[in-house]
């Protein structure tokens, strides 16, 4: 997925430095350096972690609800 990839051009960023081609959406590319994929890898880290997050607390409300008394 997208962590995966990001991860893939920070390790060849950080190893060669230059550039990488990066795939904005459907027929649009930006040319991006290592602290623009860092900034974006962080990101994405931080939306998932979120997300989890949210996860779960609505799985500890479900079951909260749920417990049999």
């Amino acid at each position: 997925g997208t962590q995966a990839r990001l991860a893939a051009a920070l390790a060849g960023l950080t190893r060669n430095g230059g550039t990488v081609q990066w795939q904005i959406s459907r027929g649009v590319y930006a040319e991006l350096d290592l602290a623009a994929v860092g900034a974006f890898a962080d990101a994405a880290f931080a939306h998932v972690q979120a997300c989890f997050a949210n996860s779960k607390a609505l799985a500890l409300a479900l079951q909260a609800t749920t417990t049999a008394e």
